[in-house]
This record gives C-alpha cells, structure tokens and sequence, in this order.
C-alpha cells in the first residue's frame, strides 16, 4: 500500500510540473518550443545564430533596425494570467558592452512595445518587457509589466559576469504585487510593486533579443534556454 501511495505521489508530482510549463525553448536544438506549439523565427536572418551554445546574437548594422527574434506570430500564452515565472539562460558578449563601447543596455525579453508612459490608453500598458544593464562585468535586471491603465517598473539585483559564464535569471510574479528575483539559485530578491493584479494581454509577438518601438535596445551573445512557467502549479508540484 506504501509503495502504491508513494507511486500515486510520485505520478501526481510529475503530471503537476508538466502542467506547469507554459512554454519552453532549448534554442540548442531549435527555435521551436519543446511541445513544438511555439516558433522563432529571426527578424534578421544574419543576426541570429544556432550554435551548440544556443541561439547566438549580433547586434544590426545600423543602431535603429531591427535585431534579435521574433515569434511567428502573437501567441495569447505569452501573456500568463496569473501568478507565473520566467526563467532566461544566457551569457553577454562583454566586447559589446562598456566600458569595451559605450553600450550598456540590452532587452532580453519584449511584447510590451511601449516602456512607462503617463499615459491612461490601454495601449500603453501591456504585455511584459525584461532589460538588462550590463557594464563592467555586471549584469542588473530591470522588469516593465503592463497592468492595462499602468506599468510598474521592478528594479532586480545584479550579477558578477566574465562573459564566458551562463547565467540564469528567474523572474517570479504574483499577481498580489510581489515581484521575485534570483540569478544563479543565488539569494531571492522580492520587490513589492504598488498596483497589483495580471498582465494585460500583449498586443504583440514575443521578441527575444531587442525590443519593439525605435528605443532599439539589442542584445549580444548567447542565450540558451527560456521557461516561462505558471508559477502557481509550480509552487504546488514542489510542496508535494
């Protein structure tokens, strides 16, 4: 009977984190999810690489065009619902940023278009947008989330880089206003934010590696991995 319990718990456990992902990309094996429900595509085909590593960025030629990758098309489930958690995999190329050049910000993660504006039109204020700060072998975070008659600006920790070292940053949100950071299974970072609530649904595919709007911020190197999770089964998989 113990054994059998045990069986059922172990079952249940496993059907619960699969439940868990919303969607997953190993960009070592493509640009396909794993389930093969959601695809990449580059928006430049010169500027985005399959290597061993990962998918392999390069900045554009000219500072305002388009970079990184986009999905085919605007996935609904790119916008969770509630609670979620976005985990990213990936190392900077440190020759591109400062003090090397005088770039300091990338976006790894944008289908939000817009950043903060005092603004009330909907438009504004949905969907998610992750930027990164990199500058003197540090990496700091910055998470944009659009609330449809806000945006709440997060402010994350930063980590120590070489450049030839993955990292992974995860991102937690709940809806009740708290904001989770962590780098590397390092010490969490929880950040309270002043509105609370889900995403408002993005108006826009999903790009990885640059942003929508002229405010072109690309990035340079490797990423690996990106899950994007709901954080809520997670939760309940991990206390069974």
């Amino acid at each position: 009977m113990k054994t059998l319990t045990f069986l059922a718990l172990f079952a249940a456990a496993i059907t619960s984190v699969s439940a868990a992902v919303i969607a997953e990309w190993d960009f070592t094996k493509g640009l396909k999810s794993a389930d093969g429900k959601f695809e990449f595509k580059p928006r430049v085909a010169d500027l985005v690489k399959l290597t061993p590593e990962g998918a392999e960025f390069s900045f554009p030629a000219k500072n305002d065009t388009d970079a990184g990758m986009a999905t085919v098309k605007r996935y609904a489930e790119m916008t969770p619902k509630g609670a979620f958690e976005l985990a990213i995999t990936f190392k900077p190329d440190m020759e591109a940023y400062y003090p090397k050049t005088k770039t300091k910000y990338s976006v790894l993660l944008d289908n939000k278009y817009y950043y903060y504006h005092k603004s009330d039109k909907s438009a504004y204020h949905s969907g998610m947008l992750v930027r990164t700060t990199i500058s003197n072998n540090n990496i700091s975070v910055t998470l944009y989330l659009g609330m449809g008659k806000c945006t709440e600006t997060v402010s994350g920790p930063y980590i120590k880089t070489d450049g030839k070292t993955f990292h992974t940053l995860k991102i937690k949100y709940d809806p009740a206003g708290t904001v989770t950071f962590v780098w590397d299974n390092q010490k969490p970072l929880v950040r309270q934010t002043k509105n609370k609530g889900p995403l408002s649904p993005a108006g826009y595919p999903l790009i990885v590696g640059d942003r929508y709007s002229s405010t072109r911020m690309p990035f340079k190197g490797t990423i690996s991995k990106i899950v994007l999770s709901d954080a809520d089964t997670t939760a309940a998989a991990a206390n069974k």
